[in-house]
């Protein structure tokens, strides 16, 4: 649909067409900005924290075995917030592809990886939500303008 068509359509709209218009376009803008935003920041915190922990297990002098020794030789760690026992590194190792050691810059690209791919999981969502919304409301208001105008037609007769 071209731009000019575009305005054509916009001006030759109806009322409701417009209402729909207005408020496909709040319901796209909620689902693709504000609803990713809400959904990611609900596990941000438990994720940073993670991160923070996993950061400090790496500067510790302790952790440098868990960071690069065969992972069949390690022994897994008690689970600490604070980054003292290297359970994040483990941890982190014992689910990855290939269980390979790791640096710390291979760690913050998998963490931010991980961040990007929720967001835009959260985005497609959203806008196959809002899309299929808007679809729906504007077939509902097709049939009910279809069934309208057959009623018309027989008080014509």
């Amino acid at each position: 649909m071209s731009l000019k068509s575009f305005k054509q359509w916009l001006s030759d709209a109806n009322g409701w067409k417009r209402i729909w218009f207005i408020c496909s376009i709040i319901c796209l803008i909620y689902f693709i900005v504000i609803f990713p935003l809400t959904e990611t920041n609900k596990g941000s915190l438990i994720r940073y924290e993670g991160l923070w922990a996993a950061e400090k297990e790496m500067k510790n002098a302790v952790c440098a075995t868990y960071m690069s020794e065969d992972f069949s030789k390690l022994v897994e760690p008690k689970y600490s917030i604070d980054g003292s026992t290297c359970y994040h590194i483990f941890s982190h190792r014992k689910y990855s592809d290939g269980q390979k050691p790791i640096t710390e810059k291979q760690y913050q690209d998998y963490f931010s990886y991980n961040e990007r791919i929720t967001w835009f999981i959260y985005i497609g969502l959203g806008f196959l939500f809002a899309a299929f919304l808007s679809v729906f409301v504007y077939l509902c208001g097709f049939v009910i303008s279809w069934v309208i105008k057959g009623f018309k037609k027989s008080e014509l007769l």
